[in-house]
């Protein structure tokens, strides 16, 4: 198997397992209130909109991994087509990261917010995961910059707004951001300068 078709199927596990997750977390917690962590989804009794949502993103994001250079080396010779198309891995990969950082933003936004929803390591994830299949050193810090300003800006909405209910001190939410984001950070760069090419 060529190393480019490996990384597309790696990327197609990764998108259907990372989408599975969502699913199953949003069915466990749409079920209510959760006292012992405080978590309230907003539509408890209707998830569908999130549910939907996740499968919306998952077909936007399988879609164009079946069709990369590599998946069309295997499937376009069984339609009788010559292998001259495809899409090149690299976009794709920015396409399906960029597309799952927003949507596990969304759904931490309606789930209780970046403090208490049970979803923001799946977003943290995705930097290593880039790292893994072999994203450049600037794709990696795109990706952690915009998980960084959505992480902040969130956290400054939710305190701004009085939207989060039990918010403490500015201060914890503030070095919350920064430890999180420093630890992002340093998991990042040290993926990125000890990888193997």
């Amino acid at each position: 198997m060529d190393a480019s078709l490996t990384v597309s199927s790696a990327l197609l596990v990764f998108q259907f397992f990372f989408s599975a997750i969502l699913a199953v977390g949003v069915s466990i917690i749409s079920r209510g209130y959760n006292p012992q962590h405080g978590i309230r989804i907003q539509r408890a009794r209707n998830p569908t909109a999130l549910l939907f949502l996740i499968l919306a993103i998952t077909f936007a994001t399988i879609g164009p991994v079946l069709a990369t250079n590599s998946f069309a080396t295997t499937w376009t010779p069984a339609y009788g087509a010559s292998v001259h198309g495809g899409l090149p891995i690299g976009s794709v990969k920015v396409w399906v990261f960029i597309l799952d950082i927003a949507l596990v933003s969304i759904i931490i936004n309606k789930t209780g917010g970046w403090r208490a929803s049970p979803f923001p390591s799946l977003n943290f994830s995705i930097p290593a995961i880039a790292i893994l299949l072999g994203d450049s050193g600037a794709k990696v810090a795109i990706y952690t910059t915009l998980l960084a300003l959505i992480f902040g800006g969130s956290l400054w909405y939710w305190r701004s707004h009085g939207a989060h209910i039990e918010s403490g001190r500015s201060e914890d939410d503030v070095a919350l951001w920064i430890v999180t984001i420093l630890a992002l950070a340093l998991t990042t760069a040290i993926g990125v300068f000890t990888r193997h090419t």
